[in-house]
């Protein structure tokens, strides 16, 4: 790891039912330069910690919380204080802020259960965007690798772009979507293999799930398909990759709100149907939908049969233009 000598962390379960983490190995302090020449020490959290990581919590946006959470001056100061006992690998980014050394990123992995452990980072809005939080899931992803750590799971809001993409370079990709309780909004729940190299990805080909619960695994399952037969993975997003690229659009007509400009196919009364089409768009924009999240489904499986049985060596040959595939109701 980095070259530097190991040491070793000791996170003992604190519920019953919470299985114990790995034993975690990680190098020491790493000190990190962002873009803006910046230094930075990536590091364990620590107990003396506790009043950086209640400033650093009070200092979130309204919009960083949306994305990420809250915690309230005791919740913030137990992750230091009380972190020889949790269970989790927990790291924070200490810089320079207004004249003295604060957190400016957090970054953990959390067992809750039997399953992956959760993952999440925020970072401080002065931070963002320097190359901070590509080098803390560097770090925390390839230490937990190394300590024996096989898969992992994170959720994200569709409309979180940045996050999206630098989470799929690192080899996450959409399970399933679900409906957060607390905001009324619709969220995917992301996973990955620490094992498996990091894709190589594309920008040629964008996948953009338009509402309804299943758009996003759907999406996804077009994407494994591209990727599978081009060993290139497009990225899954709200919004096209870059200007120019080709964009396929998956989408339920029977969602609250489909995709918006494009009116749905009339399907008579029932809108409700397990009906689905691939349309071409125009000669950069294919639509995969249906009229119901049934209809969605298919579609997105005709369409990824269609890739993987096609003889297209690269994206310029996947099937895209003039098609207009339909899949009526079963009877």
């Amino acid at each position: 790891m980095d070259g530097q000598q190991e040491i070793e962390i000791t996170a003992t379960a604190a519920q019953p039912g919470v299985p114990r983490p790995p034993r975690w190995q990680v190098p020491p302090n790493r000190m990190v330069t962002l873009s803006s020449g910046q230094h930075i020490i990536v590091r364990p959290v620590a107990v003396d910690d506790a009043d950086r990581m209640v400033r650093f919590f009070a200092a979130l946006t309204e919009q960083e919380i949306y994305y990420f959470f809250s915690l309230d001056e005791a919740s913030a100061r137990r992750l230091a204080l009380e972190v020889a006992s949790d269970p989790a690998y927990r790291l924070v980014a200490v810089g320079d802020l207004g004249g003295q050394q604060e957190v400016l990123g957090y970054i953990f992995l959390q067992w809750r259960d039997a399953g992956p452990p959760e993952y999440g980072v925020c970072l401080h809005r002065s931070v963002q965007s320097g190359g901070l939080g590509r080098l803390m899931i560097e770090h925390l992803l390839k230490s937990a690798a190394a300590s024996g750590v096989g898969r992992v799971h994170l959720t994200v809001h569709p409309d979180n772009w940045r996050a999206l993409r630098l989470y799929q370079r690192w080899g996450f990709h959409v399970v399933g979507d679900f409906v957060n309780i607390h905001q009324g909004v619709r969220q995917y729940r992301m996973e990955a293999d620490l094992h498996l190299p990091q894709p190589v990805m594309t920008e040629e080909v964008t996948i953009i799930p338009c509402n309804g619960p299943g758009t996003g695994p759907a999406a996804a399952h077009i994407q494994a398909a591209i990727q599978r037969k081009f060993s290139c993975q497009p990225l899954l997003l709200d919004r096209p990759a870059r200007v120019g690229g080709r964009v396929i659009f998956v989408a339920d007509f029977a969602a609250p709100a489909g995709l918006p400009s494009t009116p749905a196919p009339s399907y008579g009364s029932d809108q409700t149907t397990d009906a689905g089409w691939i349309a071409s768009l125009d000669a950069r924009r294919l639509l995969v939908g249906g009229a119901g999240r049934t209809g969605m489904e298919r579609a997105a499986r005709q369409y990824a049969a269609l890739v993987a049985q096609g003889t297209a060596s690269s994206f310029n040959d996947l099937p895209f233009e003039r098609l207009h595939i339909a899949l009526p109701a079963a009877e």
